[in-house]
């Protein structure tokens, strides 16, 4: 009977516990720290300067296989290269079945990879896709991440 006892208080501990933590992690939010300006040091993340980027990538639809598509990628690919990044493209040919209709065509990967200069030397390699819907200049699955940025 003792030892049930006091497995029962550890649950109500345990439960507590997490409620605690819950809510800690719910008001955290608040302690986000402020975006940098526009003038912060080049080293440091600024929100206002990635958001040029975003409107820029985002101004017109941008479907995979249009020009404006190709814009996109030489506008990415410079705004890389001009970081100092080697960049290269990865071209291959994808055909899905999207909501009952069969979509295909050439599509290109950019990438780049960002040797460590610390003494473990581990690498960064970012990726997205920039390609939008046909139909609004969303860059992402079908939740306009970039419509509702703008």
């Amino acid at each position: 009977m003792e030892g049930s006892k006091l497995s029962g208080k550890i649950k109500i501990l345990l439960m507590i516990v997490g409620v605690v933590l819950a809510i800690l992690t719910s008001i955290s939010s608040f302690w986000l720290p402020k975006a940098k300006p526009q003038d912060a040091p080049d080293k440091e993340f600024s929100a206002i300067r990635a958001m040029k980027h975003v409107e820029k990538v985002a101004a017109e639809i941008h479907p995979m296989g249009t020009p404006e598509n190709e814009k996109v990628r030489d506008y990415i690919i410079g705004e890389l290269s001009d970081l100092g990044l080697n960049v290269e493209t990865q071209k291959t040919y994808s055909s899905n079945l999207i909501w009952g209709e069969m979509r295909s065509g050439e599509v290109e990967n950019i990438y780049s990879i960002l040797e460590g200069s610390g003494k473990d030397k581990d690498s960064i390699l970012m990726m997205a896709h920039y390609d939008s819907t046909s139909s609004d200049v969303s860059g992402s699955d079908g939740n306009n991440t970039f419509k509702n940025w703008r």
